[in-house]
Formats: C-alpha cells, structure tokens, sequence
C-alpha cells in the first residue's frame, strides 16, 4: 500500500446523502444568516398572496368562460375579424389574441409564483417584483390598445384607465414593499446548491 492510498481513501457508497449534495438539493433556512424582525408568511405579505390566487383563479375563469368560447365556431372572433364588421378595425384581432397570450402567461407566473412562495425561495422577490413591473406595462399596453379601437374606447376606456392607475399604484407600492421588509428579507432565504465543481 502507497501513501497515496492512505491519504485518499475511496469514497463511501453507503454514505448518507447529505455527505453528497445534489444540485437541486434547496438550502435550509438555517444556511443563511436571518436578520432580526418578523418572518414568515404573514402581515402585509398575505396581500400579494391572494393577488397571485385572485390573479390564478380569475385568469382560468376567463380563458374557459370568455377566451375559449370566443375562438369557437360561431364565437365572437369571427365576426371581428371580419372586414363587413360595423365595428372592424384591423388592431382589433391582434389585440384579442395578445390578450389571450397575456392571460396565459399571468396564470403560469401566479402559480409559478406561488410555488416559490410556499418553498420560501431566496428568488421569490425578485419574481415579484418581475411580475409587478409587467403586469405595469400590460395594463399600459392594454390602455393603447383600447384607446386605439373606437369601439374598445367607448365600451372599455374607463376600465382600462382604471386598471391603468391601480396597476401603476400597486406596482409602486409593492415593488418597494419586496426591497424594503424585513419579513420578505428574513422569510424567503432558501436557495439552490450550485453544482459542486471538479
């Protein structure tokens, strides 16, 4: 037997998984230094949790209630689209379908976001904060768009204007809520392990 054989000794295959930490193991809570205050989901951090349900179930409702029917045959999309339409205007269809796409993506990041949430992950905030910020610029979007086509302007502006103002205000306030509160820094702290490397 060589030194080298005593200095490295084979490795255990019975060893108990913590002594090898996979890359999709998370990192407990106890890995990264908490700060003093409150922690947990609770106070104000139960309102952007019921957003992101209310988000979730309301977005569902609309695809199987209002988007699904609408692309059926006989649906309301057909006679948009239809150049004979009174009301025909060639944004009008495209911005159907960029809702539609819309209300999808905002189903998944709810429920993406959720799931980051009730695992306390350290990315949480940040997703947030993403989800936040678009949701700002869909409802400017969707405001353009519906001051674009007459039809959307007299039936729908006031809403949008609405939605517009409350997406911005509650952008800014929450935005800066997930920067500044002390529950969201000691409450979200899980992290992935990276690879280990060589």
């Amino acid at each position: 037997m060589t030194i080298s054989d005593t200095q490295c000794p084979a490795a255990n295959p019975y060893a108990p998984p913590a002594l090898h930490p996979q890359p999709w193991q998370p990192q407990r809570d106890d890995d990264v230094a908490v700060r003093n205050g409150p922690r947990g989901i609770g106070g104000w951090l139960l309102l952007p949790l019921l957003h992101l349900v209310v988000t979730a179930v309301r977005g569902l409702a609309s695809l199987a209630l209002d988007h699904a029917p609408m692309y059926l045959a006989g649906g309301d999309w057909w006679t948009i689209i239809d150049p004979h339409f009174d009301d025909y205007h060639p944004l009008w269809g495209p911005l159907i379908v960029f809702e539609t796409t819309a209300t999808i993506a905002f189903v998944i990041a709810a429920a993406t976001a959720l799931w980051l949430m009730f695992r306390r992950s350290i990315t949480f905030p940040r997703v947030m904060i993403g989800f936040y910020l678009t949701n700002a610029v869909y409802a400017l979007l969707e405001y353009v768009g519906c001051m674009v086509v007459p039809a959307l302007a007299s039936a729908t502006g006031a809403r949008a204007t609405q939605q517009l103002v409350g997406a911005f205000i509650g952008c800014l306030i929450w935005v800066s809520y997930m920067h500044a509160s002390k529950r969201v820094a000691n409450t979200f702290t899980r992290r992935w392990r990276q690879p280990l490397q060589g």
